[in-house]
């Protein structure tokens, strides 16, 4: 929540305003000294209430434009393992992508070592910014053998990579890695609309199929309208 009583209660009311679709997604917010007058407050608490909404990924605020509604978080279980197009679709969202890139070359060694394969093993690169209702909200980078697939197109990959491979008998089960924050490169920030140097939380995950076997790497970069709800237990109460 935010810092002081005042900007807690601004901050309350503006969310109930976005939660019952008053102030719709798109909705530009008034400005700050019309907040202040509307409120009763100073500038600098409505900026510390609209901190917290930005924080949160609630609003966004847009350089020489204004402050805008954003549309609601995704949850994404970190147990979880489905296709970003599914995860949009699940949450009412239109899910699109955009800037696919497919690259062919070979695997780093990290890469190589994951998918346990040689290093001279052809791999493709695959790049592709995914949208929820035209929105960037995840660029997703994977690397995967090129004999799992023979004639990948772009429009093909607009869509869920999980589905292309299952029509071919491979089938993802299960994942395993690790999540951290990084700070975006230019190409993302570039690719996601992004301010440049913009943290984000990078997912790097090997993904395996039906036979335990892996079968792609990939790093995938969220922004905040995607969230992971967490249930954690203390094990050394007694």
């Amino acid at each position: 929540m935010a810092k002081g009583k005042a900007s807690n209660e601004v901050y309350e009311v503006i969310s109930s305003k976005i939660r019952t679709g008053e102030w719709a997604p798109g909705y530009k917010l008034p400005s700050e000294p019309t907040l202040a007058e509307e409120f009763g407050v100073s500038r600098a608490t409505v900026r510390e209430a609209l901190q917290e909404l930005i924080s949160r990924g609630r609003i966004k605020r847009e350089q020489g434009r204004g402050t805008y509604v954003l549309h609601a978080t995704i949850d994404y279980g970190m147990d979880d393992l489905m296709s970003i197009t599914r995860l949009l679709e699940m949450h009412g969202a239109v899910a699109s992508t955009k800037d696919v890139e497919i690259v062919i070359g070979s695997a780093s060694a990290e890469d190589a070592e994951s998918l346990d394969i040689s290093e001279l093993e052809p791999v493709y690169t695959i790049n592709r910014t995914r949208c929820a209702d035209g929105v960037p909200v995840v660029y997703d980078s994977v690397v995967i053998p090129c004999r799992y697939l023979p004639t990948p197109n772009r429009e093909d990959l607009e869509g869920s990579l999980f589905e292309i491979l299952d029509k071919s008998g491979v089938h993802i089960t299960q994942g395993a890695g690790r999540v951290s924050i990084q700070t975006a490169t230019d190409k993302v920030s570039e690719k996601m609309s992004l301010n440049k140097q913009q943290p984000l939380l990078c997912m790097f995950n090997v993904l395996y199929d039906q036979n335990g076997m892996p079968v792609m790497v990939a790093r995938d970069y969220y922004t905040n309208r995607i969230q992971f709800p967490i249930r954690r237990t203390r094990k050394d109460y007694i």
